[in-house]
C-alpha cells in the first residue's frame, strides 16, 4: 500500500499527549506547538483504515488537514456516525 503524507491538528487538550509521545523515526516529519498551543503532526504511514480509525479515536480533538480525500474520508464516517445516534 502506498504512503500517505497525513497533516493532523491536535487540539490545546491533547497536544501534551501528542507532543510527549515517541514516534517511530521512520513516520514522524514533523511536530509542533502552534501560538493556540495546539499541536501540528505530519507524517506519512500506509494503512489507510488504521489512520482513519485511529483520527476517529481522537473525536473532537483531532482535525485532519491533509490530504483533502482523508479529511473527506473522516467526515463522512462521522456524518454516518451521527445518522446512527
Amino acid at each position: 500500500e502506498a504512503l500517505i503524507k497525513v497533516k493532523l491538528r491536535f487540539s490545546p487538550e491533547a497536544a501534551f499527549y501528542v507532543h510527549k509521545k515517541r514516534w517511530h523515526q521512520s513516520q514522524l516529519k514533523r511536530k509542533k506547538k502552534e501560538k493556540i498551543r495546539s499541536v501540528i503532526l505530519t507524517f506519512e504511514a500506509s494503512g489507510r483504515f488504521e489512520i482513519v480509525r485511529w483520527i476517529l479515536g481522537w473525536g473532537p480533538d483531532c482535525e485532519g488537514l491533509a490530504p483533502a480525500d482523508l479529511r473527506e474520508e473522516v467526515k463522512r464516517r462521522l456524518t454516518e456516525t451521527v445518522k446512527r445516534y
